[in-house]
């Protein structure tokens, strides 16, 4: 569905880096690290960060933060399940 959307949109699949994290729940704490490994400020190689699900888009909100960088201005985090009682928790 990603790479649809995004041909859709104009975009090259060159575009896109896809990194994927250790699965079962202690993979969404080192989603964190991975984020802190291939962002970093002050300039930025992305623009988006499209998370699988709605959990993964909250650790990339919170490690992103943590690093200084204004959502949604600087980069934009992406997340889709629609996870009951995350999606409110995001601020933009």
């Amino acid at each position: 569905g990603f790479e649809h959307a995004w041909r859709d949109a104009g975009k090259s699949l060159d575009q896109v880096t896809q990194l994927h994290m250790p699965k079962g729940d202690e993979g969404y704490l080192a989603f964190a690290s991975v984020l802190a490994t291939h962002i970093t400020p002050p300039s930025f190689a992305y623009d988006v960060v499209v998370c699988g699900n709605d959990r993964a888009a909250f650790v990339a909100y919170q490690q992103l933060l943590t690093m200084g960088i204004k959502i949604p201005h600087e980069m934009a985090v992406i997340g889709f399940d629609n996870l009951v009682g995350v999606g409110h928790l995001f601020l933009p």
